[in-house]
């Protein structure tokens, strides 16, 4: 189910950092092309200092504007 076509957006967290790199650097050993979103070592970093537990308000932007953009390119190709 991975190629070169798939895109993984990864959540990191600080409590199970290692595992899901783990997956990350597996689907990318398979093709895929990937960003991260975390507190750190992430290809968006946000250096926030908040607790993990109220942390993840702060990846919904992101992640809105991939969607937006993601919807853009598709309507364009229509």
């Amino acid at each position: 189910m991975v190629d070169s076509k798939t895109m993984l957006i990864g959540l990191l967290s600080e409590e199970n950092y290692s595992q899901e790199h783990a997956v990350i650097d597996e689907v990318e050993r398979l093709g895929a092309d990937t960003i991260t979103i975390g507190e750190h070592d992430a290809t968006v970093c946000f250096n926030s200092g908040l607790p993990e537990s109220i942390r993840g308000v702060l990846y919904l932007p992101v992640l809105q504007l991939f969607a937006l953009y993601r919807a853009l390119a598709f309507w364009a190709q229509c």
